[in-house]
C-alpha cells in the first residue's frame, strides 16, 4: 500500500456531461472509467413505480456489503479489474470518503441524506478529477475533496488500510427526514448484523427517540452521542465509517415508532386522547405561520370549522404547528434550531384563532377545537392516529400523519409544488398504495414580493406563500374527499350476536 500523488488542482464533470475523448489525460490513464461510472449508476438504480420491495430503497447497496461482508467491489477506472475497499474518511459536513488500498488514486464518496446516502462522486485524486453522479447540488464539490486531504494530513492517515472495524453514523434533527432516510436502513443493517460482531453507533440525533428503543436488536451495539461539530475525530486507521440510508418509510420502521410513541406518551396526550372517545370525526389540520402557507390562512380556517361542525356535531378538530424532536431539551447538537421561534409564532396563530372562533356560532362547544402545537413529536404521532383525516401543508407537517399512519387525507400548497403532481412522489416514499389527494392549482394564487421590497431572505420565503382564491369552493372540495373516504359514524366496537360492544379509546387504533 503507499499514498497517491495528488493533482495540484481538481475539476468536476458531471456522469452524464463526461467525454473522456475531451480530456486525454483521463481517457489514457484512466481508460475504464465510463465502466465504473455506470457500474455505479447500474447498482444505485431505483425503480420509478415503487420502493416497497425494492433492496436499494431500503439500504444502499454498498452499504448493505459492508454490513455482510466488511467491504465491497467496483472495478477500477484505471485497469477494470474489481478493487475492493477499505477505511474511509467522515469530514465536519457528514461527507464520507471511501478508499480502496490497492488502488490508493481512487475515492468514492458518499453523501445527500435526501437520496439515503449514496455514492455521489468517483474521485481521481491523480488526475485531478470529481465525477459526480446522482446529485449536483447535495452531492461532492471540489472544496470537500480539499477537506479530505487535510484531514488525512493533519492526521497522519494518508494511506488507505483494509477495514477491520464498522462504525455507523445516524440522526437528523428533521424527524421525517429521520424515518424516511435513516430508521429503516438502520433497522435493515441490524438484521444483516444479527448474530454477528457487534459495530459502533454514533448519533447526532435521536428525534424519534431513544435508537435502542427503535431497533432492539442492537442493544448490544456500543452507542455515543457526538457533537455535530466533532465528526471529523471518527477517522481511525482501518475503520470503515458511513451513514446508513435508504429512500423509504418502510413498515418496520413506522411499526416501530407509533410502539415507541405509545410507550412514552405524556399525561396530557393520554388525557386528550381518553376526551375524544365517541367524538367523530376527528380532523387533523395544520397551521404554518412562515413559508409555503397561505396568507389567508385564518379565513380559510374558520370556513372550514364552521362546515365541519354545521355537518358533524360530534367533530373534534385538532390544530397542528410544529412539533418538538423527542430529544431537543437534552440534546446540544440543536443549539442553532430555529423551532422554538417557530413555536412561538404558531402558537400565537392558533391562540388568536382559538379566541376568534370562540364566538362563532356554528362551534358546537368549548372540547371541539383543541390545540396540538408545541409537542414532542412522539405525543404528535400517538395523536394523529387517533385522526380520521387530516387537512394538511405540503412537506413534513404532512409527512407527521401521512407518513406515519394510513389516515386519509388533502394537501394544500402553492402553485409551484402543485405543478411537480408530488402526489405519487410522497406515496411513493412511505410505500403507500393512494396518493394523497392535493388541492387544485385553479384555487390556488401564488404571492410574489418585489426584491426591492423586501429582502432577499424575505423575498425567497414569501415567494412561496399564496393566497386560496376560493375559500368556500376550496372547503367544499376537502368535505367531498371527507365524505368519499370515511363512514359518517365511527365503530369502535364489535358486534357479538347482534350486541354492539364498544372498545376504550386507547385500544381503538
Amino acid at each position: 500500500m503507499q499514498n497517491s500523488p495528488v493533482a495540484p488542482s481538481f475539476q468536476t464533470i458531471f456522469e452524464s456531461d463526461l467525454n473522456c475523448a475531451l480530456h486525454p489525460g483521463l481517457e489514457k490513464e484512466a481508460p475504464h472509467t465510463r465502466h465504473t461510472l455506470d457500474f455505479l449508476t447500474d447498482r444505485q438504480r431505483t425503480s420509478p413505480d415503487s420502493y416497497t420491495h425494492l433492496p436499494e430503497a431500503t439500504l444502499r447497496w454498498f452499504q448493505r456489503d459492508i454490513a455482510s461482508d466488511g467491504s465491497f467491489l467496483i472495478p477500477s477506472p484505471y485497469t477494470g479489474e474489481m478493487i475492493r475497499s477499505g477505511d474511509s474518511i467522515v469530514t465536519a459536513q457528514r461527507k464520507v470518503f471511501f478508499r480502496f488500498p490497492s488502488e490508493p488514486r481512487v475515492l468514492l464518496a458518499q453523501a445527500n441524506l435526501g437520496r439515503g446516502y449514496p455514492i455521489v462522486a468517483l474521485v481521481l485524486l491523480d488526475l485531478g478529477f470529481v465525477l459526480q453522479l446522482e446529485e449536483r447540488i447535495w452531492g461532492i464539490q471540489v472544496e470537500d475533496v480539499l477537506r479530505y486531504l487535510e484531514v488525512v494530513r493533519a492526521k497522519n492517515l494518508e494511506t488507505p488500510q483494509p477495514a477491520r472495524a464498522i462504525q455507523l453514523l445516524t440522526g437528523d434533527e428533521n424527524f421525517a427526514h429521520h424515518l424516511w432516510n435513516q430508521l429503516g436502513a438502520l433497522l435493515e443493517l441490524a438484521t444483516i448484523r444479527k448474530g454477528r460482531e457487534d459495530v459502533s453507533l454514533f448519533f447526532t440525533h435521536q428525534s424519534l427517540g431513544p435508537l435502542k428503543a427503535l431497533c432492539p436488536t442492537i442493544q448490544s451495539w456500543p452507542t455515543e452521542w457526538i457533537d455535530i461539530g466533532e465528526l471529523e475525530t471518527l477517522n481511525r486507521a482501518g475503520t470503515v465509517t458511513f451513514c446508513p440510508g435508504g429512500m423509504l418509510v418502510t413498515p418496520e420502521a413506522k411499526k416501530a415508532v407509533r410502539k415507541v410513541a405509545e410507550t412514552s406518551q405524556s399525561a396530557p396526550i393520554r388525557k386528550l386522547i381518553s376526551s375524544l372517545s365517541g367524538k367523530h370525526p376527528i380532523i387533523w389540520v395544520s397551521i404554518r405561520t412562515s413559508s409555503r402557507t397561505a396568507t389567508n390562512q385564518t379565513e380559510f380556517l374558520r370556513a372550514f370549522c364552521d362546515a365541519i361542525f354545521r355537518k358533524h356535531r360530534k367533530a373534534v378538530i385538532l390544530l397542528d404547528g410544529v412539533s418538538y424532536p423527542h430529544d431537543f431539551r437534552s440534546n446540544p447538537n440543536y443549539r442553532v434550531s430555529g423551532i422554538e421561534k417557530t413555536e412561538r409564532n404558531d402558537q400565537e396563530f392558533i391562540g388568536t384563532f382559538l379566541k376568534s372562533y370562540a364566538t362563532s356560532p356554528v362551534r358546537p362547544g368549548k372540547k371541539s377545537v383543541f390545540p396540538a402545537c408545541g409537542l414532542d413529536i412522539l405525543d404528535s404521532i400517538s395523536l394523529v392516529h387517533e385522526a380520521d383525516f387530516y387537512v394538511c401543508h405540503h412537506g413534513t407537517v404532512q409527512h407527521k400523519i401521512g407518513w406515519t399512519t394510513d389516515c386519509p387525507g388533502v394537501v394544500q400548497t402553492n402553485r409551484r409544488v402543485i405543478a411537480i403532481h408530488p402526489g405519487r412522489w410522497v406515496a411513493l416514499q412511505a410505500g403507500l398504495q393512494k396518493e394523497p389527494f392535493y388541492i387544485d392549482e385553479n384555487l390556488i394564487e401564488d404571492i410574489t414580493i418585489p426584491e426591492s421590497e423586501q429582502s432577499a431572505e424575505d423575498a425567497s420565503r414569501k415567494f412561496d406563500s399564496y393566497r386560496i382564491t376560493d375559500i368556500p369552493k376550496m372547503v367544499d372540495v376537502i368535505i367531498s374527499q371527507m365524505d368519499a373516504v370515511i363512514p359518517p359514524t365511527k365503530k369502535s366496537g364489535f358486534s357479538l350476536f347482534g350486541c354492539n360492544i364498544r372498545l376504550p379509546s386507547l385500544l381503538k387504533r
